[in-house]
C-alpha cells in the first residue's frame, strides 16, 4: 500500500542514522568519514559528502588522500559539468549520480536528503555539535524519519 499524501514517502527509503563518536575533535570526524567512505565504496555505493565550507570540503578531501597508507579511494571536490567520481565532496544537495549514502559534516539538515538511500551524521563529543546533532535529530524525526544512533 503507497504511503498516504500526509506521510513522507521518503521516509520509508531514507535510512538516518547519528553516528555519535566518544571524542571531540575535527580528525575524529574525518578519520571516521574515511572509514564509512571506504566501507560504502567497498560496498560499491557512490557518496556524497556535505560540507559546511570550502575549506571543510579541502580538510576532508586531504584527509580522504592521506588517511590510510597504501588505499585509495578515488573521490574529488564536486564541480558541475565534471565527470563525476565514485565519492563528490560539495556543500549543496547531491546530484543524481550520488544519492546512495549521503555523510553529513555540516551543521544542518542538509536540502535533498530524502532523496537519498541512507544518510549518516557524523557526531563527536563537543557540546556545541551534539546539540546541534540533537535539533537536527528532532527535525528528521518531526518530518516522519525514524533516525537511530550508533554510539563508537
Amino acid at each position: 500500500m503507497p504511503p498516504r499524501a500526509t506521510e513522507p514517502a521518503a521516509a520509508v527509503a531514507t535510512r538516518i542514522e547519528f553516528y555519535v563518536l566518544a571524542t571531540a575533535g575535527e580528525a575524529a570526524c574525518l578519520a571516521t568519514a574515511c572509514r564509512l567512505v571506504d566501507k560504502a565504496r567497498s560496498q560499491g555505493l557512490s557518496v556524497w559528502i556535505r560540507t559546511t565550507s570550502a575549506a571543510q570540503s579541502a580538510a576532508i578531501d586531504r584527509e580522504l588522500w592521506t588517511w590510510r597508507r597504501g588505499s585509495f579511494i578515488a573521490h574529488r571536490i564536486h564541480a558541475p559539468g565534471r565527470r563525476p567520481w565514485p565519492v563528490l565532496i560539495g556543500t549543496g544537495a547531491p546530484p543524481e549520480s550520488h544519492r546512495a549514502l549521503l555523510l553529513n559534516l555540516a551543521d544542518d539538515v542538509p536540502d535533498g536528503f530524502e532523496a537519498c538511500s541512507r544518510l549518516i551524521e557524523i557526531v563527536d563529543a563537543r557540546e556545541d555539535i551534539l546539540a546541534a546533532s540533537r535539533a537536527r535529530y528532532k527535525v528528521y524525526r518531526d518530518r516522519g524519519f525514524a533516525p537511530s544512533t550508533v554510539r563508537l
